[in-house]
């Protein structure tokens, strides 16, 4: 099985598992050698420094970079996950998008907690007010998009946890604090945006994009031409 390896912006190979081909002596580089195993711990990646003087292969690095191994169950509840969040961003954003008197300046009025001033001070003005109705709809948008067609989908997931944060501080559900914008549920420290925030971090440990997804298509998929000499 012919595996691909990034090696710092050039690419080389395992002609055959378990048994590295030889390189032409060339200016020393890196390289990471991907190796198949037959057990179920799937592919192991390790780095390691090509010296031509010497014509051999130096370790550089003693712990092995095991890729994602996912079973089919998991996946596909991964990639359902993701599509969900990803789906449910794209459409705030698309649906604040249409909605030409829509602002962000009700929600941040809301705010109750210590952070209140400063959410109360980007409603007030005017520049702040449109840079986070800006920042609201596209990248609400850019978001769901990310996860939903898997494209830089831990950037995706990083941002979305970002601004679910910002959306969590300034209107915690927090014992005391009553607000006068309608909720569709009865909370305590816990809500929506909590729990979805912590979903994208599962997203970002368990990413599948590069499985199902765009991000696929960023990784090597040309084969060598032939046996180096």
């Amino acid at each position: 099985m012919v595996l691909p390896a990034w090696i710092f912006g050039k690419f080389r190979y395992a002609a055959e598992p378990f048994s590295p081909r030889k390189i032409h002596r060339s200016p020393a580089f890196r390289t990471v050698v991907c190796v198949h195993h037959p057990a179920p711990a799937g592919t192991t990646c390790f780095m390691s420094t090509i010296y031509p003087s010497e014509g051999q292969r130096m370790p550089v690095m003693n712990k092995s970079l095991s890729l994602p191994q996912y079973s089919t169950p998991q996946l596909t509840m991964l990639v359902i996950l993701r599509v969900l969040i990803g789906w449910h961003f794209l459409y705030e954003g698309v649906a604040k998008m249409m909605n030409p008197n829509w602002t962000a300046a009700s929600f941040l009025l809301e705010s109750k907690w210590i952070f209140a001033p400063v959410f109360h001070f980007m409603a007030t003005n005017a520049t702040l007010l449109s840079i986070v109705n800006f920042m609201n709809i596209w990248g609400l948008t850019a978001i769901g998009l990310g996860l939903i067609v898997g494209c830089c989908t831990r950037l995706a997931a990083v941002s979305g946890m970002f601004m679910l944060l910002l959306y969590y501080v300034c209107n915690p559900p927090f014992a005391g604090l009553t607000y006068s914008l309608p909720s569709e549920g009865s909370y305590l420290i816990v809500n929506k945006n909590l729990v979805e925030m912590f979903a994208l971090g599962v997203l970002v440990l368990f990413p599948t994009g590069s499985i199902i997804g765009l991000d696929r298509f960023f990784a090597v998929t040309r084969r060598p031409a032939g046996k180096a000499a």
